[in-house]
């Protein structure tokens, strides 16, 4: 088969075709890489970190309302600790339907663990007060209760700065991704 100029030129033509047709589909791999990467952000790392300081602000509104109901003995008081419980629960269910890592579910689990530990120290410390041993309640609330309420919130702070972490690492590879996939496309389209 000789290579005439027609041959040439289609050949030629074909080249520059294809040339386009695999930059075209290298931008759209790129693109969906891109796209799965902001999904990840969005669905993901957005959402722990927004749960994560719920959590946080439902925690201290707790021990606020358990610190209150220890002074004054107000039944609304109790309510209110029951119904931030209750939020908590909620906002952490929330977290638990996400795609988690192994790490991750252990930490959920270690949390619910936790909080529902400081409710049953609550509880008790309302027995105790109704039964007016005042001093032992107190003595829950300053030792266990603490403690318990310490170790969530480290816990949570934790989940925030690793999540943090994740964006901008999440960030970095897109922000790096993207750069490739222009300059790729731009010397695909050079080529052609």
């Amino acid at each position: 088969m000789t290579l005439t100029i027609s041959r040439k030129l289609l050949l030629g033509y074909l080249f520059m075709a294809l040339l386009t047709v695999v930059a075209g589909v290298y931008a759209l791999f790129s693109l969906q890489r891109l796209a799965d990467g902001a999904y990840n952000i969005t669905s993901h790392h957005y959402i722990l970190m927004e749960s994560s300081k719920k959590m946080m602000d439902i925690l201290l509104a707790q021990e606020a309302a358990e610190k209150k109901y220890l002074i004054l003995k107000d039944p609304a008081l109790q309510e209110i600790f029951l119904q931030r419980s209750e939020e908590f629960q909620a906002e952490l269910s929330r977290v638990r339907a996400l795609k988690l890592d192994r790490k991750g579910k252990l930490v959920v689990k270690n949390l619910d663990k936790l909080h529902r530990k400081s409710q049953d120290l609550f509880v008790q410390e309302v027995r105790l007060i109704q039964e007016g041993l005042l001093p032992d309640a107190q003595k829950i609330s300053d030792t266990d209760g603490k403690s318990v309420i310490d170790e969530m919130a480290m816990t949570l702070r934790d989940i925030q700065k690793n999540t943090n972490q994740a964006i901008s690492g999440e960030m970095t590879l897109m922000a790096g991704q993207g750069k490739t996939a222009v300059n790729i496309t731009l010397a695909l389209c050079v080529l052609s």
